[in-house]
Parts: C-alpha cells; sequence; structure tokens
C-alpha cells in the first residue's frame, strides 16, 4: 500500500508536499518510507526561520501470528 498527499493552502503563503510508501515484504516483515516538505510563508522568513523537511524510515517485525498496527 502506497499513497502520496498533497496540500495545498492558498489562504496563507505556503505549500506543503507529502509522500508516504508502506511495503509489506511478508507477514513477518514491513518497511515504511516518509517525506514530508513544508514551505515557509513570508511571516517565517521575516522572522528568521526557513522551509523544512521531515523524513522517517520505519521497519516493523512481527513475531507472532496477530498483526500489530503502529500509530493511528
Amino acid at each position: 500500500m502506497s499513497y502520496a498527499s498533497y496540500v495545498l493552502d492558498f489562504k496563507t503563503p505556503r505549500l506543503a508536499f507529502s509522500g508516504n510508501i508502506d511495503w509489506e515484504i511478508n507477514k513477518h516483515v514491513s518497511l515504511g518510507f516518509s517525506y514530508s516538505h513544508f514551505f515557509a510563508g513570508q511571516v517565517i522568513i521575516e522572522a528568521g526561520g526557513h522551509a523544512s523537511d521531515y523524513v522517517r524510515t520505519q521497519l516493523k517485525l512481527c513475531f507472532n501470528n496477530s498483526k500489530l498496527y503502529s500509530g493511528i
């Protein structure tokens, strides 16, 4: 299962991009990767801020027959 989402907010001067890939290798092992980029609005730039990135990698191991889910 994989998906990407795009968030456009025209009320404030920012644009965010987010992508997520989850790969179930087998019933015991799954691998996940997420990337998000947030553009800074004019007020943030004037205050000395900048755009930011977020990266997540996750390895899930299941040691029994039931499915375990992390996160909501």
